[in-house]
């Protein structure tokens, strides 16, 4: 597999291509790492020890054999653009990728933290929504991946192509085109 994030740099002939390209990217990143359950929040990181990149939902947790590669060329250079430890420096994940499949949202979040909240929600009634407080106490204290920061990332990606300082423009749903949303980062199910 290729390193998507810099394939995407080579094959962008201007910055307006390469932010629409690293969004689509983050399109569907949790099936593209090997999640395939139905659960609402899902979180990966990698395991240096295991060379794998692990999931979580609220009921299981498993691995997919070579999404480590997705991760480490896609995830990666986000989580360092966050300054989010997700196991990548061989060393163990503080942080993980949490996302929110509902929401069609990603996060950055303490792995403790994300652990704990998901286990909390399996320990809920199947039937019953997500407490409102706990939620909200849970996602004050994580880092929302949002448009903004990747179009910075592309512009720094950019730059270094170019080894330019180019001011970045705003970004609307409109100049990504027909059908794309910059504002959707996550498949939504």
């Amino acid at each position: 597999m290729d390193n998507h994030l810099q394939d995407a740099v080579s094959r962008s002939n201007t910055l307006t291509e390469l932010v629409v390209e690293l969004h689509r990217i983050l399109s569907g990143m949790d099936r593209a790492l090997g999640y395939h359950g139905g659960d609402r929040f899902v979180c990966f990181y990698h395991e240096p020890r295991a060379l794998e990149v692990l999931w979580r939902d609220r009921y299981s947790y498993g691995f997919s054999t070579g999404a480590w590669i997705t991760f480490m060329d896609d995830v990666a250079p986000i989580a360092a653009h966050y300054g989010a430890n997700v196991g990548c420096q061989g060393i163990a994940a503080t942080h993980v990728l949490f996302i929110d499949r509902s929401a069609a949202t990603a996060y950055f979040a303490e792995r403790t933290l994300a652990v704990q909240f998901l286990s909390r929600l399996a320990n809920q009634s199947l039937f019953a929504d997500t407490d409102a407080a706990d939620a909200a106490g849970f996602f004050e204290r994580i880092v929302e991946i949002t448009p903004v920061e990747i179009d910075k990332l592309a512009r720094r990606m950019w730059n270094e192509k170019l080894d330019l300082d180019l001011p970045l423009p705003v970004w609307s749903d409109a100049a990504a085109g027909p059908g794309i949303s910059i504002a959707s980062a996550i498949h939504h199910p």
